[in-house]
């Protein structure tokens, strides 16, 4: 969605103003890095932690069908 540039799909995931604005300026080539393992999770999703431009970042996603991911939402873990 990022290297996309998909407004509409980066505005529902973000979960707040503040990653919303993080996510609209980062360029499309930025790619996340030191992504965790499974942190936990429950029948509505499963959570991860990655960083970007040295920033944590969580991300709720969801697995729907057998193979396929879906991102529900994103946003900053503070420190």
């Amino acid at each position: 969605m990022i290297k996309n540039h998909e407004i509409k799909r980066i505005k529902q995931t973000a979960a707040n103003k503040k990653t919303y604005y993080f996510l609209m300026q980062l360029d499309k080539n930025v790619r996340c890095k030191n992504t965790s393992d499974f942190q936990g999770g429950d029948k509505d999703g499963y959570w991860y932690n990655t960083k970007i431009k040295d920033k944590t970042i969580g991300v709720d996603m969801k697995k729907e069908r057998s193979i396929f991911w879906k991102v529900n939402k994103i946003y900053f873990i503070e420190r």
